[in-house]
């Protein structure tokens, strides 16, 4: 099974690894967003209220929405309350 945070991640950079495309591949991503996404999951999996594959969609989505911006979204949006 994988319980830990650190296991999905784990899992989750496997299947982004394996995946044909990648996990991003409908994005149409460039200079490395997909990278930066995960390590970004990666870098604050502990602070996310899930470490998941649709978490990695969701902010995904948020780098699509606001490329300049997505951070801060992130933060209000996939983060759990101080």
């Amino acid at each position: 099974t994988i319980d830990s945070e650190r296991d999905k991640m784990l899992r989750i950079k496997q299947v982004h690894r394996d995946s044909d495309g990648g996990l991003f591949r409908d994005y149409d991503f460039e200079n490395n967003e997909a990278e930066t996404i995960i390590n970004y999951m990666w870098e604050n999996h502990s602070k996310l209220r899930e470490v998941s594959l649709r978490m990695c969609l969701k902010i995904a989505d948020l780098v699509k929405i606001s490329p300049s911006n997505w951070q801060n979204l992130a933060i209000s949006t996939c983060m759990k309350s101080a």
